[in-house]
């Protein structure tokens, strides 16, 4: 009898909360003086993230949020990302959303990574990587980022919105 696979999604959520910003609308909605949330961009990351456990069954969530911001390169250059064009390329403040997010995630019981260095595609790869090399993981990643292609393998797929539903990318796909 063939071993099932231990299915786990690895988000970026920075990238999924950026996307979710643009693809939900919502309110700001004051919390106190100096904190405001934008419940779109909540509302689009737990949406998905709960879709996608339906449709997976996933044993694990893992979500990637920004590293040391002393040590991020985007933080450290706002410019990094402006002089990219279109529609997602415009810097908007998502750090009370960040936090919320973080917290409503750890009470749901998924686990919170922070790179030590760097940006959230590092410790996507970091994780990705060693989830990977235990052949009964099936790792998804959802990210909207193209750096990630470099991290397909046999066990390891991207999952790529197509139709209101996501669909895995795998190396193989790649390859075609």
């Amino acid at each position: 009898m063939k071993k099932k696979k231990n299915k786990i999604l690895v988000v970026d959520v920075a990238n999924l909360a950026y996307r979710s910003y643009h693809s939900f609308k919502g309110i700001q909605m004051k919390f106190d003086e100096t904190s405001f949330y934008h419940t779109g961009i909540i509302y689009g990351v737990f949406k998905n993230i709960f879709s996608l456990y339906e449709q997976y069954k996933y044993k694990s969530i893992m979500l990637v949020f920004e590293g040391n911001k002393a040590n991020n390169p985007r933080l450290k250059h706002p410019e990094y990302k402006k002089k990219r064009g279109g529609k997602g390329s415009a810097t908007i403040d998502i750090v009370n959303e960040m936090l919320l997010i973080r917290n409503i995630a750890s009470s749901l019981g998924m686990l919170c990574v922070y790179p030590g260095r760097g940006e959230a595609d590092d410790g996507i790869a970091n994780l990705s990587s060693r989830l990977s090399r235990k052949r009964r993981n099936l790792i998804h990643i959802l990210s909207n980022d193209h750096d990630m292609h470099q991290l397909l393998r046999h066990n390891v797929e991207i999952l790529k919105n197509a139709d209101s539903s996501y669909k895995p990318y795998t190396k193989e796909t790649f390859l075609k």
